[in-house]
């Protein structure tokens, strides 16, 4: 099962590895350093499809803090962020679906990237302290046992 940790753990690192700026939360209202990102999950929609599986859907907001003020500089950031996590974004050992990218300026100074994730999950817990069965006997009709 992923949780919403194992998520934005994996967009932090992609951000952090990729452009070396410090990635915050939403904790943090003033004296951030910039150029930088904060990234915020949303989560839109989790449906129990049956007893197994859930179906999730998540926004993704990445907040780009820029140094100076420039629109080119923003546009590559949306490229290369695109280009990050489109068409799937990989956490641990599974490939989350991402569609409806887009961005728009909050101010004229920042940018917010979004984009939503699509995936199914198991709704079954470990049960890793359980004994182990050792032996099963049937009773088969019309056969030997």
């Amino acid at each position: 099962m992923l949780t919403l940790v194992d998520v934005k753990a994996a967009i932090n690192t992609l951000l952090k590895d990729k452009y070396g700026y410090k990635v915050y939360g939403r904790e943090v209202k003033e004296g951030f350093e910039t150029p930088s990102f904060f990234v915020e999950l949303l989560v839109d929609g989790m449906n129990a499809e049956n007893v197994n599986f859930t179906s999730n859907t998540l926004t993704v907001i990445i907040t780009y803090f820029q140094s100076e003020p420039s629109d080119l500089d923003n546009i590559k950031k949306y490229d290369g962020i695109k280009a990050l996590f489109m068409p799937k974004l990989v956490v641990k050992d599974r490939h989350l679906t991402t569609s409806n990218f887009r961005y728009e300026y909050a101010d004229t100074d920042f940018m917010q990237i979004y984009f939503d994730l699509n995936y199914y999950d198991g709704t079954t817990k470990d049960e890793g302290d359980a004994p182990l069965m050792e032996k099963i006997y049937l009773n088969l009709k019309g056969g030997e046992q």
